[in-house]
C-alpha cells in the first residue's frame, strides 16, 4: 500500500487514514487502526468478541459521509502493527441490517459507525517486503 498515491485524512492534528487511488483510478479510505482498537462490545477479548459475533470495526460518521460525497465506495482499515488490510463497501456502514451507531459526542468523541469483522474481506500482510 506504501507505493500507491494516497491522500492524508486529517482532522487537526490527529491522523485519521488515508484515501488511496489504486492503478485502476478507483479509491479506497483506508482508517489507520491498531488490532488493540478492534470494538469488543464490553467483552474482555477480541477472541471473545469475535466467537459472540459483536467484533466491529468504528469508523466516524463525518469521515464516512466525505468519502461518499468523494465518490469512494470501498472503505477498510490498515491495521499499523501487522499490515492486514479490512475492506468492505462504505454503503454497509449506513445498512442498519449490518451496522451499529453509537454516539460519543457527550464524551469528547465523535458519532461512529460500526461494521462487524464478519463483514469485512481481510487480507492478511499487504505490505510487501
Amino acid at each position: 500500500m506504501d507505493k500507491l498515491p494516497k491522500r492524508l485524512v486529517k482532522k487537526g492534528r490527529r491522523l485519521y487514514g488515508a484515501v488511496y487511488t489504486l492503478p485502476n483510478g478507483s479509491q479506497v479510505y483506508l482508517a489507520y487502526r491498531k488490532l488493540g482498537e478492534i470494538f469488543r462490545a464490553g467483552k474482555k477479548s477480541i477472541s471473545e468478541a469475535v466467537r459472540e459475533g459483536v467484533a466491529a470495526w468504528a469508523i466516524d460518521e463525518e469521515t464516512l459521509r466525505e468519502r461518499r460525497l468523494e465518490g469512494i465506495k470501498v472503505v477498510g482499515v490498515l491495521c499499523k502493527e501487522s499490515d492486514d488490510l479490512w475492506l468492505a463497501p462504505l454503503d454497509k456502514f449506513f445498512d442498519t441490517k449490518f451496522s451499529k451507531v453509537m454516539n460519543y459526542e457527550s464524551r469528547g468523541g465523535a458519532l461512529q459507525r460500526y461494521l462487524p469483522l464478519k463483514e469485512f474481506k481481510r487480507k492478511t500482510s499487504v505490505a510487501t517486503p
